[in-house]
């Protein structure tokens, strides 16, 4: 008996929506189909390469001012790198495991930093840890300095969102 020439039900396939037989026209024109060049915009060309190491840069944070950025890396280092000679002023082995988050206070003058070690280290103008702090029971994935620097607000994998006073 021939098959009826009504549209069949679409089916999901992980979290897609497709008729049969759509999925693996759309896989194999993917596999086969270049995607055409692409002119880089004013904005794209206008960008310079500030850092370049092998570990990956996991978070960052620039100064107010715009003349330094502080990096976060996958290897548990943190740069400073002066913005205007595109050079790094200070590297330090921050955290154990990776360094996952980066900010900066207002004023430039300290610097925090969040780690899979579930810690927060704040730094002082030297480059020394002022403070450092500890409550997450995952990797801390996100912080933000109050205007002042006097609050601290890190979020984690374990699902907290906590406030610290580093005055």
């Amino acid at each position: 008996m021939a098959e009826s020439a009504a549209i069949q039900p679409m089916r999901r396939h992980r979290g897609l929506s497709v008729w049969p037989g759509v999925l693996w026209l759309l896989i194999a024109a993917s596999l086969y189909a270049a995607p055409p060049p692409v002119e880089p915009t004013e904005f794209e060309a206008a960008s310079r390469l500030l850092v370049q190491q092998p570990a990956g840069v996991l978070a960052f944070s620039l100064r107010a001012d715009g003349t330094r950025l502080l990096a976060a890396f996958e290897d548990g280092t943190v740069t400073v790198h002066d913005l205007h000679t595109r050079t790094a002023l200070r590297s330090f082995a921050a955290h154990h495991g990776a360094a996952s988050a980066a900010a900066v206070s207002g004023d430039g003058l300290r610097w925090v930093t969040g780690g899979y070690d579930h810690r927060l280290k704040v730094w002082g103008p030297a480059g020394v840890i002022e403070r450092e702090v500890s409550g997450h029971t995952g990797r801390v994935t996100d912080i933000a300095l109050s205007p002042g620097g006097t609050s601290l607000a890190s979020c984690g994998y374990d699902g907290t969102v906590r406030i610290w006073d580093v005055a």
